[in-house]
């Protein structure tokens, strides 16, 4: 694995604006086709929505990893190393 910095974004959300959405839909009734109204879906809709405006970016800093290339390996170890790598991987298939 190679270890890289990089910057990522995190995304920052109104806790109260989730539980709006979620208590929505507990006490919806949205299955039940009797019960679900365009009112309640609008209800619904408008919720999502302004969590979604809600919504800040923020950038960070953060520690990446990454795996190498066969290429990036071989040049880690080294050219001895893998020639005798791949001489003893020969020979063992042998």
């Amino acid at each position: 694995m190679i270890k890289y910095e990089g910057i990522q974004n995190k995304y920052l959300y109104n806790m109260e604006d989730l539980e709006k959405i979620l208590e929505i839909i507990e006490n919806g009734n949205f299955y039940n086709q009797d019960s679900c109204s365009r009112e309640k879906v609008t209800t619904l809709v408008n919720a999502v929505t302004t969590f979604m405006e809600n919504i800040k970016t923020k950038e960070e800093n953060v520690i990446l990893e990454k795996h190498e290339t066969e290429e990036e390996a071989r040049e880690y170890f080294g050219e001895d190393f893998t020639n005798k790598f791949d001489e003893l991987l020969t020979f063992l298939d042998k």
